[in-house]
């Protein structure tokens, strides 16, 4: 008789546990990282990155520019040497 209410008791603690476990993870998802209430990245931190990463690119574009203008000087000389 003992070992039956022995192997009750595991039964209903190991469904206490997994019903623990299951109502964890159900509730922590709706407020875990990368929910609205807790999102993984902050904002700012996204707009101070997205900021860096454009300035860069915009550095670059002005680059690229300035190098295609000359080329076109270059090319404008060389077509008045052929004239």
């Amino acid at each position: 008789m003992r070992s039956l209410s022995c192997r009750i008791a595991i039964i209903l603690a190991a469904l206490v546990f997994i019903l623990a476990v299951v109502a964890g993870v159900v509730l922590g998802a709706e407020n875990g990282p990368g929910t609205t209430a807790d999102p993984a990245v902050a904002r700012s931190y996204l707009e101070e990155v997205a900021g860096r990463r454009l300035g860069e690119l915009e550095a670059q574009v002005a680059l690229a520019k300035q190098k295609v203008e000359e080329l076109q000087q270059t090319l404008a000389a060389l077509q008045k040497m052929l004239e």
